[in-house]
């Protein structure tokens, strides 16, 4: 009877014990702080995108203008689509701007994001005038893309003034004019 005691009494500790360590475990792990470990803590996943540009092409009067995509953030970003326009530095608007197909960023991954702009005859040919005069314009993009984080479609207001050249440019000024 004493060896049946001892072995209820050896399975209530380790009983006991089971129950207890992971709470003595937390503690520690929580610097002993019982609000700490009860009260749950959420950091919100880093999301950030920067889009660096590239040297645009032109094909049929439509001009694509081509940014480096990347993802900065913790998250996958998918971008859906990007409605904005183009002005010239002296204020005109060059056209409006549309994404040319989805693009899906991974974390930490970088993607090409061409965007096309159909401007008019009258526009296309005062940019071709004033980068043949100044080899360099400046440029302004403004419009909005949306993205679709964590299965929610976020619009993201985009302001992004860059110099586009002759580089990417040339052969196709050359063979129209």
């Amino acid at each position: 009877m004493d060896v049946d005691r001892l072995a209820k009494l050896l399975a209530s500790i380790l009983l006991f014990a089971a129950f207890i360590a992971p709470i003595i475990y937390g503690l520690n792990e929580h610097g002993w702080n019982i609000s700490s470990l009860v009260i749950p803590r959420y950091t919100p996943p880093k999301m950030g995108i920067t889009l660096q540009p590239r040297s645009p092409k032109i094909s049929d009067k439509v001009i694509f203008l081509r940014f480096q995509a990347s993802n900065t953030g913790e998250i996958e970003i998918s971008i859906l689509s990007f409605n904005g326009t183009v002005r010239v530095s002296d204020g005109g608007q060059l056209g409006s701007l549309n994404l040319v197909q989805e693009i899906l960023l991974p974390p930490g991954a970088s993607e090409d994001l061409t965007l096309t702009l159909k401007p008019s005859d009258q526009a296309l040919a005062d940019l071709i005038s004033r980068l043949m005069q100044e080899k360099q314009v400046e440029i302004t993009v403004d419009g909005e893309m949306y993205v679709k984080l964590l299965g929610i479609i976020v619009e993201v207001p985009v302001s992004r003034s860059f110099e586009i050249g002759m580089e990417g440019l040339e052969s196709w000024m050359f063979a129209e004019y």
